[in-house]
């Protein structure tokens, strides 16, 4: 009985390696977004200075 509770766990960890790839490249996309709108966040700031004489 223990050899069958045993033989289930190696099955089921091979699948989320296959979806950390997936989320890997969800994250990263992601990060950008988060960064450009830090950035765009912050760069208005400077434009409007910039852009207004």
């Amino acid at each position: 009985m223990s050899d069958d509770t045993n033989a289930g766990p190696p099955q089921p960890t091979e699948q989320p390696h296959r979806w950390l790839t997936g989320k890997r490249l969800l994250w990263m996309g992601l990060l950008i977004v988060l960064v450009l709108l830090a950035a765009a966040a912050y760069w208005p700031v400077d434009y409007s200075v910039k852009v207004s004489p």
